[in-house]
């Protein structure tokens, strides 16, 4: 592997940030950029508070996030951040105009043979890395959110990209502590994202032409093979299967399923009717279900307080080892709180640590919770 030192993160946003303190945990030397004096002081400010959350709750020595912090510069100087940077990290905002100009301001201040990544989760790396003298040189890596606890870093090779850049992209990301993996070619939704786009496809049809309603669909899914798919990979259980079997399965059923080149029109319906937020989405009766919910699993409704919500959690069904429950962050608006911090509303549930949860809540019935699980060992 090529030796990579130092590595620049342009932009310093919710992503930015968490990529940049996850590779100075790791040991490299990071600079963190953004032409916004406020965004780089808030990203400091996290970054400080969350190594100081992990120290205290024994996640992490003290050692080890002092010596985090010395990885970790920040700046609004693009040129100081550029400086000799064998690696460069783009998380600017998702505008194609903003994402080249970014490029060329960092091609001009940086050497030939670094190392060019963009952070986009939609926007094709052969399109953003189309005007660059060095063209091989340039991937997409592909993080998800929150990007210092999700293993996941998907490498997308551009139509120009080398498999020594792509290489030694990928080898940097496993030694960061990340699960990379690499798309072969630059195709929108990349590998992950093509997967989970046409399960809700599919989940919209079932609605739409009234075979269950949302409720059901996320319950069928939530209660059979979603249980698997932490450990067992689609391509992995049609081998279990059998090819065989999988191929007489396919040749009943694919006619029947939805392939739609167009978004949904109940999907639009709903937009163009403001319906775009949690307990609107798809049906009115969906708080009504989880308040159901709840109460087959024997919680009281109620205003949510620490106690409850422990009780409800571990009521609910084991998700796994090494696993935690975590508030959706879309759903923090409702409490009164910021959305970049909600990876650290975790809340203690199965006997496993995971985190901190607020003393006293904003009044809100903790039905309003629909809860994800997200990787974090």
């Amino acid at each position: 592997m090529r030796k990579i030192h130092k590595v620049c993160v342009v932009g310093a946003g919710l992503m930015g940030k968490q990529i940049a303190l996850n590779a100075a945990l790791h040991g490299y030397l990071v600079m963190l950029n953004d032409s916004i004096p406020e965004a780089v002081g808030k990203a400091e400010t996290w970054a400080d508070e969350y190594l100081k959350g992990r120290v205290a709750k024994g996640k992490l020595t003290e050692e080890a996030a002092a010596q985090a912090k010395k990885n970790l510069f920040f700046t609004i100087d693009l040129e100081m951040a550029a400086r000799d940077a064998d690696l460069v990290i783009e998380a600017v905002f998702e505008d194609m105009k903003i994402k080249r100009e970014t490029f060329a301001k960092l091609e001009a201040r940086c050497r030939p043979d670094t190392i060019f990544c963009t952070n986009s989760s939609v926007m094709s790396p052969s399109e953003i890395s189309a005007e660059l003298r060095h063209r091989e040189r340039f991937v997409g890596t592909h993080f998800w959110n929150p990007g210092h606890l999700i293993p996941l870093v998907e490498v997308v090779k551009s139509d120009a990209s080398s498999d020594e850049t792509a290489q030694t992209v990928m080898e940097v990301l496993s030694s960061a502590g990340k699960e990379p993996v690499l798309c072969k070619k630059d195709v929108p939704g990349f590998i992950a994202n093509r997967m989970q786009h046409a399960l809700w496809r599919e989940a919209i049809s079932i609605v739409e032409n009234g075979i269950a309603d949302a409720a059901t669909v996320d319950e069928a899914v939530r209660y059979s093979f979603g249980l698997r798919l932490p450990q067992l990979g689609p391509m992995e259980n049609a081998d279990m299967v059998g090819t065989d079997l999988t191929y007489n399965i396919h040749d009943y059923i694919l006619r029947d399923l939805e392939d739609s080149h167009e978004p949904s029109p109940l999907l639009k319906q709903l937009r163009d009717e403001g319906k775009i937020g949690f307990n609107r989405f798809f049906h009115e009766d969906v708080l009504a279900h989880l308040k159901k919910r709840n109460r087959r699993h024997g919680v009281k409704i109620g205003r949510n307080r620490h106690a409850e919500g422990i009780a409800f959690l571990r009521k609910l069904p084991p998700v796994g080892k090494n696993r935690q429950i975590e508030l959706r962050p879309d759903l923090c608006g409702r409490l009164g709180l910021d959305v970049e911090d909600a990876d650290h509303l975790r809340i203690r549930a199965l006997g496993i640590e995971t985190g901190v949860v607020p003393a006293e809540c904003p009044d809100t019935e903790y039905a309003d919770f629909e809860l994800f699980v997200a990787f974090h060992s």
